[in-house]
């Protein structure tokens, strides 16, 4: 099935942002403010390290030793990439692209895609900006794909009703 822009009631306007270098640092900037809050908070439970797995263990670790000077430059960028996606969706109603860049991989092979599964969907939850997720179709093999569509702050309604027009003429078969 072909989908038009009438039949959705929408316009698509292509766009240049956010850019890979928005999503590559956006990604970087959630995983290191994450283990970091972590760090922070795990080290109130004394003695608790041999509880843990050893990735996580290491990743505690690890960031326990940021530098607050690196941690304040991560929040520093997140601030600006706030403002620079704010200012950009000044110019669209929302933003739609694949939720993930890759189909879904086999379940044996799903820790190797993890930052790219998320890629697209990591960096909005940084700076607060409404997304959802919606079944968009299957590839030629068969594999489920989902569009996102990204507000702005505190503009959750906006997304709502594209996704939902989506969701409602995308044929997905029925387990």
């Amino acid at each position: 099935m072909i989908l038009s822009q009438e039949k959705l009631g929408v316009e698509i306007v292509e766009t240049n942002g956010p850019s890979d270098e928005d999503f590559r640092l956006g990604t970087s900037l959630v995983l290191a403010i994450g283990r970091v809050a972590s760090a922070a908070f795990h080290q109130s439970f004394e003695n608790a390290g041999p509880l843990y797995t050893t990735p996580v263990f290491e990743q505690l670790d690890e960031a326990s030793k940021v530098p607050a000077v690196d941690y304040q430059n991560v929040q520093r960028f997140r601030s600006e990439f706030l403002e620079r996606m704010a200012a950009h969706l000044n110019d669209f109603d929302a933003l739609l692209m694949p939720t993930a860049l890759v189909t879904a991989p086999k379940v044996e092979e799903s820790d190797q895609y993890l930052i790219i599964l998320s890629r697209n969907c990591i960096p909005w939850s940084s700076i607060g900006f409404p997304v959802i997720s919606v079944p968009a179709g299957l590839t030629s093999e068969r594999l489920p794909v989902g569009a996102q569509f990204v507000g702005a702050p505190f503009d959750d309604g906006v997304i709502l009703a594209p996704s939902s027009a989506l969701e409602s003429v995308t044929e997905m078969p029925t387990p």
